[in-house]
């Protein structure tokens, strides 16, 4: 069966199976598993060690040389997941779908909110694909002749990564043509301006005095390129013998990626690449074995490890945080919000999404990344098989600016009362999928109590959960070592297992080839 058939009509019988089943997500993740987050950090494109080793490894750290030397490689590759399904329900739902309809109907967001009629009812459901090419310049030098074992590596991986969405929609009720009287305007019948879930989520449009979402959205497809970070390395072979050694270095990446603090962020599932722009430094220990080697037969079997482990230094981006109300906090970054002075003066509507899209300081305690690979050389052919251990500790995410909007008027849950009527909903008892008892708004103490603080304000949606991800590989490659500057070319692939849904699984093909001197 074709993939994207199978995948459509999966995509229907899950959306037309779950219409009416309200999720449990108060809640922003589990041990394995998130839900209703607003960001994703993939594993930054230049921290893949195994594609350094693939058909280098007996090419650098070489005994008993004692000249200076070099080797320089071109790894060109692609990288895709395969976790569409998973992936969704990080930014959805542990059922998959979300469910929109009225107030009151078992849903995970209220018609209204998102600009569709009062009575719409429909789903969607979210499979992303990430695509990314890459193209890493990788350069080692080793200084035996100066000092035997010490060496320098600068990495630059340079990549293009296409991140869509892939949202599916379905419709049960289309709704009414028009607004409640009084809910976008004062007076008069105003028309819907959204008939479709999938054109809520992905446009910005106003609606009359309510204005149009500004950051939340789902981009259709979007593509971005850049060097993902600047990697070097300074390290030192203390033990060294015919069959072995063993190094140290220190290790470190300058943080290129993208997107920066700069960035609008419009949307959730926005294509970045590298560390979210922040620099790691640390330390890598490095080491092999020969394990078999017959002269008679030219055939020889090594074993290569090498364990990295840095420090995320602290970097700034923009990130959709989160809004507290009625002790849940999934999805409510698409409440509509009534906008008071601090002495009670109804000031018009917004929308919380447009509030909560602040410059954040991003840090990570630890990422660690452990490779091991075995090598077969039989004359000039080389076969090697490998595994790949990447971890990271939870982000640690800190916005700039914690106050709602400038932080002196005060903010409450509109819900489907009309502009500038006489009653609002509290933070106590409505949100975004539900809405409680009416609260009166001419008394300013009503206000003040259903009213959003600072306090409510949360991150953790906006923090990518600890994870790790296991990855197998294997490469073939040929040597031309008669030829002058001992060229080498090979192939390799990897298919890589993340943890849950917060970390990417993904396939990887790649073309390799260098020079050494």
């Amino acid at each position: 069966m074709n993939k994207k058939f199978s995948l459509s009509f999966l995509s229907a019988c899950a959306l037309l199976s779950t219409n009416q089943l309200r999720s449990d997500y108060s809640y922003c993740c589990d041990k394995s598993y998130a839900f209703g987050q607003t960001h994703l950090s993939q594993r930054p494109q230049g921290n893949y060690y195994h594609t350094v080793m693939m058909g280098t490894a007996d090419k650098t750290h070489v005994f008993g040389n004692d000249e200076n030397y070099i080797n320089f490689n071109l790894t060109l590759g692609l990288r895709s997941n395969f976790d569409e399904c998973e992936l969704g329900q990080y930014f959805f739902t542990r059922k998959g779908p979300i469910v929109v309809g009225p107030n009151g109907n078992s849903v995970d967001i209220i018609n209204l909110n998102l600009g569709l009629a009062n009575n719409y009812q429909g789903n969607a459901l979210l499979c992303p694909q990430i695509n990314t090419a890459l193209a890493e310049l990788d350069f080692y030098a080793g200084f035996d002749k100066w000092l035997e074992g010490s060496w320098i590596r600068v990495r630059a991986p340079f990549v293009k990564t296409r991140w869509q969405p892939c949202l599916r929609t379905a419709t049960s009720e289309a709704g009414a043509p028009f607004y409640p009287e009084g809910f976008a305007y004062p007076t008069g019948n105003i028309g819907v301006v959204y008939h479709d879930l999938a054109d809520a989520l992905q446009e910005n449009k106003s609606f009359s005095l309510i204005p149009g979402l500004e950051a939340g959205r789902f981009a259709c497809n979007q593509s971005l390129y850049g060097l993902s970070d600047l990697h070097f390395e300074i390290g030192y072979d203390y033990f060294r013998r015919e069959r072995g050694n063993i190094g140290i270095a220190l290790i470190g990446a300058w943080g290129t990626g993208q997107p920066n603090a700069t960035k609008c962020n419009q949307f959730i599932f926005p294509p970045s690449y590298g560390s979210q722009c922040s620099s790691q430094f640390g330390v890598a220990f490095r080491g092999q074995y020969q394990i078999f080697n017959n002269s008679a037969d030219n055939k020889r079997i090594t074993i290569y490890s090498d364990l990295r482990v840095v420090h995320l230094l602290e970097g700034y981006t923009k990130r959709l945080l989160g809004l507290s109300s009625n002790e849940k906090t999934a999805f409510n970054q698409y409440l509509i919000l009534d906008r008071y002075t601090a002495t009670g003066t109804y000031l018009g509507a917004e929308r919380a999404a447009n509030l909560l899209n602040k410059k954040v300081k991003v840090s990570t305690a630890a990422m660690l990344e452990f490779t091991i690979m075995s090598q077969i050389l039989k004359d000039d052919w080389d076969f090697s098989l490998g595994y790949n251990l990447w971890y990271r500790s939870k982000e640690c995410v800190q916005a700039c600016d914690n106050r709602l909007g400038n932080g002196h008027d005060l903010y409450t849950i509109k819900g489907n009362s009309t502009i500038n009527d006489d009653y609002t909903y509290s933070k106590i008892d409505s949100d975004v999928s539900i809405l409680g008892t009416p609260v009166a708004d001419t008394n300013l103490d009503n206000i003040k109590t259903a009213a959003f603080r600072e306090g409510d304000i949360v991150t953790c949606v906006a923090e990518n959960p600890e994870t790790y991800s296991s990855l197998l590989f294997a490469y073939i490659g040929y040597n031309f070592s008669e030829t002058w500057l001992n060229p080498y070319l090979g192939l390799g692939g990897n298919i890589e297992f993340g943890r849950g849904n917060t970390a990417l699984s993904t396939w990887g093909l790649y073309v390799k080839g260098g020079i050494s001197y």
